[in-house]
């Protein structure tokens, strides 16, 4: 949905930009112009080319979704982000869990062996 605010703006500046020429260019012309060429109700304003309210308002809207869009995102970094903490958290809780388990293990194996040591030579002693 970024990209998408995001195209939809370049594009939007595009089109300006383009129109902005445009207008930059058609400005410096004048009757005496070599070349321009006379075509009947070529001064007049067409209303459905340039409607300066629907511009306005297409651009408006641009800008709003786009806005929208810049704190969704940010709403969404702050949920991975507490998210990633969490998650931290819980595996470092489970790592001291496992070295915990482990130790005690360990513990119990030696003292296993021990057993079975002590067994080993008090059967063979009897012997």
């Amino acid at each position: 949905m970024n990209r998408e605010a995001k195209q939809m703006l370049e594009s939007d500046w595009s089109d300006k930009y383009q129109a902005y020429n445009l207008d930059d260019h058609c400005g410096r012309h004048n009757n005496m112009s070599p070349d321009t060429k006379h075509h009947p109700s070529s001064g007049a304003l067409q209303e459905q080319v340039c409607n300066r309210s629907a511009w306005t308002k297409f651009t408006q809207d641009n800008l709003n979704k786009a806005l929208q869009e810049e704190q969704a995102t940010s709403s969404l970094r702050l949920l991975v982000e507490q998210l990633l903490q969490d998650t931290t958290k819980d595996l470092t809780f489970q790592c001291s869990s496992v070295d915990q388990a482990l130790s005690q293990r360990c513990v119990e194996l030696v003292e296993a062996k021990a057993q079975l040591e002590m067994k080993l030579t008090d059967g063979q002693a009897g012997c």
